[in-house]
């Protein structure tokens, strides 16, 4: 791949917290366990995990993602890893859906889904 195939894979999403508290809220009417919702969020920061460029965090209101990097189907043993590692963070449920759904519009956006 060279520089100018790089550049045109990396993109900045723009995070809206209202996009993600909506998100948040579906997601939270989904009624899943606590380990569902785990898993959910190991699968999703697995898809993402080598993409970030930029840091995700509470003070930022976007992110740039190198798309060429997007992990589509994550090794599911990677998944399980992650998983456990989450679940040993004892994470609020309210904080899990949080988290998912960040990563969810990010995900979507990247993919040109609404």
């Amino acid at each position: 791949m060279n520089a100018n195939d790089r550049g045109q894979s990396i993109v900045e999403v723009n995070l809206d917290e209202a996009e993600i508290k909506q998100r948040a809220e579906a997601i939270a009417s989904w009624n899943n366990s606590y380990d569902v919702y785990i898993w959910l969020l190991a699968e999703m920061e697995m898809r993402l995990a080598q993409a970030f460029i930029t840091r995700l965090d509470a003070t930022g209101h976007h992110v740039k993602i190198d798309t060429s990097k997007i992990v589509d189907r994550p090794d599911e043993a990677e998944i399980s890893q992650r998983a456990k590692a989450l679940a040993a963070l004892w994470l609020r449920l309210q904080d899990v859906h949080w988290f998912l759904a960040e990563r969810q519009v990010i995900y979507d956006k990247v993919k040109g889904r609404k």
